[in-house]
């Protein structure tokens, strides 16, 4: 008997889905969960000018505490728009100036520059700071906590930071506060340690820093400013 053959049904190979798109898609979610927070931060952490679009310019001179006054008139600026304090020992001394500058784009609401005027000599911010500046809006006088983080992200600028002695934090002095809406050019003066010695040069002894923070405390930059010496 012949063998006979049977016409069996052939099934078509299924294909195998692949999962490429679903890995592929996964490691895309993956990678903006990585770098989507980060550009946020990037993105809120970062200064909407940079200093050198400020047009930043300083005179300083050192003068006894006794001829402050004369010195801000000096600028064109009488006793009734910044008056001078008086001098706590007959040898005290403190820095007057101006700084011109102009602001380049709008300042974010809450946010603030700081001019710090600090003793290289014994590292200390001046405990006294003053400034005028016409306009409507007014340059202030005081330390903002959020200050502090400067001392953070530059060192050079250590004397911003608090102090802690016998349980508790004390802050280090004061810094001419800057908000928006104010313009320069600003004079001011601070006033230096009653006990110290005499500055030589001013330039050398004493470090003016403009730093620039944000709304929520975030540190946008700081610069160190270059000065005329105008007591020479």
């Amino acid at each position: 008997m012949a063998d006979v053959g049977l016409d069996m049904p052939v099934r078509a190979a299924t294909p195998r889905r692949t999962k490429t798109p679903v890995v592929l898609a996964a490691v895309v979610l993956a990678f903006a969960a990585l770098v989507v927070p980060w550009i946020g931060h990037w993105a809120h952490a970062r200064a909407p000018f940079q200093p050198s679009e400020m047009n930043l310019s300083l005179t300083l001179a050192v003068v006894p505490v006794s001829e402050v006054q004369n010195a801000i008139e000096g600028y064109g600026i009488s006793g009734d728009q910044l008056r001078a304090v008086q001098p706590k020992s007959a040898t005290q001394e403190a820095v007057v100036g101006q700084l011109s500058f102009s602001i380049p784009k709008r300042m974010p609401d809450e946010s603030q520059m700081a001019l710090f005027v600090i003793d290289e000599r014994t590292h200390a911010l001046t405990q006294q700071a003053w400034g005028f500046t016409e306009g409507a809006n007014k340059p202030g006088s005081g330390f903002d906590a959020k200050f502090a983080g400067f001392a953070t992200r530059y060192p050079w600028l250590k004397a911003t930071a608090f102090s802690y002695k016998d349980g508790s934090y004390a802050q280090p002095g004061t810094a001419i506060t800057i908000g928006p809406g104010v313009q320069g050019p600003l004079t001011f003066y601070a006033v230096l340690d009653p006990i110290a010695i005499q500055v030589s040069d001013v330039t050398k002894d004493v470090l003016v820093a403009l730093g620039f923070v944000g709304p929520e405390g975030q540190i946008y930059w700081a610069q160190r400013l270059a000065a005329t010496d105008q007591g020479q």
